[in-house]
């Protein structure tokens, strides 16, 4: 019994190791991908830029709707909102004189979230970011 018992605790810290290392290992390359990606907007945009978000959630835009879904950089100037998808890597930049509003909103595209999104309306389109400081962008932004 004692046997089976050893056998069966052992090969669970195995399992356990096996998914921590790969955990770490996922980790350590988002964390690449994302230094990546905010070096080259640093490097695009260097001092022009006012607040930078080298981790933003994008929830799609509406027109097509879900295009530039997904975890990116984020960056804001005087002139142009700039968001690059870290994967597939996609950019898009939005004109500050093209934006028609900027609210906090729980829901974009069909979606809700139960943390406040940051939604850009710009044109017949709209783009929302879930971010750590979302008042932080929202002071950005106005």
């Amino acid at each position: 019994m004692f046997n089976v018992l050893f056998v069966v605790l052992g090969g669970l810290l195995l399992v356990l190791l096996v998914i921590g290392s790969i955990a770490l290992s996922l980790g350590a390359a988002m964390a690449a991908k994302r230094d990546e990606v905010a070096g080259e907007v640093r490097a695009e945009l260097g001092e022009a830029i006012v607040l930078l978000e080298p981790r933003a959630l994008s929830f799609g835009r509406e027109n097509p709707r879900g295009a530039m879904a997904g975890v990116g950089c984020l960056a804001v100037t005087a002139r142009e909102i700039v968001f690059v998808r870290w994967s597939p890597r996609e950019r898009l930049a939005i004109a500050r004189d093209a934006v028609t509003a900027v609210e906090r909103s729980g829901r974009h595209a069909g979606r809700a979230s139960s943390s406040p999104l940051v939604r850009v309306a710009f044109g017949d389109d709209a783009i929302a970011w879930l971010v750590p400081d979302p008042d932080r962008l929202l002071a950005a932004l106005v």
